[in-house]
């Protein structure tokens, strides 16, 4: 459901108490850590973010196991923008907040 994204602070976060979504420029500070900008990184990074694709409103399954895609809590008008890896790309992407992407969560502080 496109709305009901509510971002950083929202009622419908994902993440346990004293955790939350990370912002997009919080995604790619992690990226700058990575030894390479595509997917080869990610999964080599301490992190080892994973290929889980995406499933889209439609219920439609998307490049699992091809791409990564990470949501952040950061929205553009109706969109949301998540964090995106695949061969020769990462960065960050366009997509209906109403898509399925993985989540990583990050503490308060």
């Amino acid at each position: 459901n496109n709305d009901l994204w509510q971002g950083t602070n929202g009622g419908n976060n994902p993440c346990p108490a004293g955790w939350r979504v990370p912002t997009i420029e919080e995604l790619e500070n992690e990226r700058l850590s990575w030894s390479t900008n595509d997917r080869a990184g990610a999964f080599s990074s301490d992190l080892k973010w994973p290929l889980a694709g995406a499933r889209y409103s439609n219920g439609d399954f998307h490049a699992v196991g091809g791409y990564g895609y990470v949501w952040s809590s950061t929205i553009s008008g109706t969109n949301a923008i998540p964090f995106v890896f695949y061969l020769s790309f990462a960065g960050e992407d366009l997509r209906y907040r109403g898509d399925a992407h993985s989540v990583r969560c990050v503490r308060n502080e």
